[in-house]
């Protein structure tokens, strides 16, 4: 790393040296290591990234120019997506549910 070797040129009082060196430490300590999560690579997550940024975006967008239909519209789609779904009644075939 090249900000140690950066640090240790820096004149620094007798009470910061303590500091230096806890620093110094602490960045020859290697981090953790990410925990891996099965099916997720890091291609995968930046494009999950990338997509949550264009999200945001598109919104932003919507709301700094006022489109008001298009809102309206993704009000609806959003209380849509948290509606909860309807429990099957007993003995009725749902076309989604296992037949076992």
């Amino acid at each position: 790393m090249l900000w140690p070797a950066l640090l240790a040129l820096v004149p620094l009082p007798a009470a910061e040296s303590a500091a230096r060196d806890a620093a110094e430490q602490e960045a020859a300590i290697p981090p953790p290591e990410a925990p891996s999560v099965p099916g997720l690579t890091l291609a995968t997550a930046d494009e999950r990234v990338l997509l949550q940024r264009r999200v945001l975006a598109a919104w932003r967008f919507l709301l700094e120019v006022g489109h008001a239909p298009a809102l309206a519209e993704l009000a609806q789609l959003r209380a849509l997506e948290v509606t909860p779904l309807p429990t099957p009644a007993a003995g009725v075939a749902v076309a989604w549910a296992r037949a076992d």
